[in-house]
C-alpha cells in the first residue's frame, strides 16, 4: 500500500507529556488485514489473506529534560494524528520501534510507532 502524508497536527502523549512535531507525518499503512492478489494460470485470480500492523512515522521537537532513551523506548502509548480535513487518526497501544534517530543541531527526533490499527474518531 502506498504511504500517505497527512497535514494537520500529530500529538505523542508519552508519560502525560504531550510532544509537538516538525516536518512529515506518514501512515504507511493503517493495519488490518491485506488481501494479495495470486494470478492463476487459468486466468483467474486467488487472494492471499496476511495481517499488517500499522505504520507511523513523524519527527517530534525535543525539548530540555526529555529522556531521549525513555521516549525512544515508549511501550503502549496513544499516538493521535490530527488531518486537515479534521479527520483524526489514533493509535492506541502503539509501540515506537525505529531507531530513534536524533538531530542533535535541529532538535528532532524521528520515531517510528507501530499498532494492530488505526482508528478513526
Amino acid at each position: 500500500m502506498a504511504s500517505s502524508v497527512i497535514a494537520g497536527v500529530l500529538n505523542v502523549r508519552v508519560d502525560g507529556r504531550i510532544l509537538s512535531t516538525n516536518g512529515k507525518i506518514k501512515i504507511n499503512n493503517m493495519g488490518g488485514e491485506l488481501l494479495e492478489a495470486m494470478p492463476q494460470v487459468d486466468g483467474s485470480v486467488k487472494y492471499k489473506r496476511s495481517v499488517q500492523a500499522a505504520d507511523v512515522e513523524v519527527t517530534v521537537s525535543t525539548v530540555q529534560g526529555l529522556d531521549f532513551r525513555k521516549l525512544k523506548d515508549s511501550r503502549f502509548v496513544s499516538v493521535a494524528l490530527q488531518a486537515a480535513s479534521g479527520h483524526t487518526y489514533v493509535l492506541r497501544d502503539a509501540v515506537q520501534v525505529g531507531a530513534g534517530e536524533i538531530d542533535v543541531e535541529g532538535g528532532e527526533m524521528t520515531l517510528k510507532f507501530n499498532a494492530s490499527r488505526v482508528d478513526t474518531i
